[in-house]
């Protein structure tokens, strides 16, 4: 019952989010990012080829990871906003589909695109479609300071260290329980073979 940083598992999430649209009708994997992120920009003109495929299957061709408040002390709401400009004025690595390079900011992208296409912040929608149906009560984000106690801290031969705040939502923010994710690994298994 203990709370963790679960890492970029996190991205599970973000992709159940996305297909969970392509579901509903409200995003086509193999449409532009831009349809659907019509702010999104870049100095390579080529950003116009990315599909929402190519952020989910890390082949969009982006520089990598915006760490700059990623990680901090305290909860940092404008993250995605600040992908988004940094992105604008960034070029791509190399050519949209022509190979997959692991990208955090990939699924910050996946991320704007669910709130965008749901009316959510990404948090609330992830709680309210993912994690409330499957009964996973503890699993949050640090939208707010994590008391002490309430999740597990990083120790060392000095003692604890202060809670550090994963800003980077949609690719490495969740916290979680060791039960709760194995409930949505049940979930997962279960689901995957009635596609089977």
């Amino acid at each position: 019952s203990t709370l963790y940083g679960v890492g970029s598992v996190s991205k599970m999430l973000t992709t159940i989010s996305v297909m969970q649209l392509v579901d509903a009708g409200k995003v086509s994997l193999d449409s532009p990012v831009t349809d659907y992120v019509t702010d999104f920009r870049m100095a390579s003109p080529e950003y116009r080829q990315i599909t929402v495929r190519m952020l989910l299957n890390h082949s969009a061709g982006l520089p990598g990871t915006d760490y700059s408040n990623g990680f901090t002390t305290t909860p940092f709401a404008g993250y995605p906003q600040q992908v988004l400009e940094t992105l604008a004025t960034s070029r791509l690595k190399t050519t949209p589909g022509a190979m997959s390079v692991y990208c955090n900011d990939c699924f910050t992208l996946a991320g704007i695109l669910v709130e965008r296409m749901s009316g959510l912040p990404y948090t609330d929608y992830v709680t309210q479609r993912i994690l409330t149906p499957l009964g996973m009560s503890l699993s949050r984000y640090p939208t707010t300071p994590l008391a002490p106690g309430s999740y597990a801290p990083v120790l060392t031969d000095s003692g604890a260290l202060p809670a550090e705040i994963v800003n980077i939502h949609a690719s490495g923010g969740l916290l979680s329980t060791p039960d709760e994710m194995a409930r949505l690994a049940a979930e997962i298994q279960l689901r995957s073979q009635e596609y089977a």
